[in-house]
């Protein structure tokens, strides 16, 4: 008997192939390409080492992250287009239209 992610990939499969997401790829579009990356000094705190973060330094990274949706499929390996048509689907209502990989 055959499994949703079998019967999802038969489908795609009879599509036109359409390329991979890294055939658009374009780096020039990400917000801040080639971040510069700063030492800080850690301190001794017992047998390790301990450093502090400001959130002045991670808040633009913390602001990108809380409009992401991780998808994990456990057990199946379904391709990117299912992945992307089944978030599309569930996420549309909310104004979602765009899935990066």
């Amino acid at each position: 008997s055959a499994t949703w992610a079998d019967e999802e990939e038969e489908v795609m499969l009879q599509k036109p192939k359409a390329g991979t997401v890294w055939d658009t790829f374009d780096i020039s579009k990400l917000a801040k390409v080639g971040s510069k990356l700063d030492y800080v000094a850690s301190k001794k705190h017992g047998k390790g080492s301990i450093i502090g973060i400001n959130l002045e330094d991670i808040e633009s990274k913390v602001n990108y992250w809380n409009n992401v949706v991780v998808y994990y499929v456990l057990g199946a390996h379904p391709p990117f287009t299912v992945i992307n048509e089944c978030i599309q689907r569930i996420w549309a209502k909310y104004g979602w239209n765009k899935v990066a990989m």
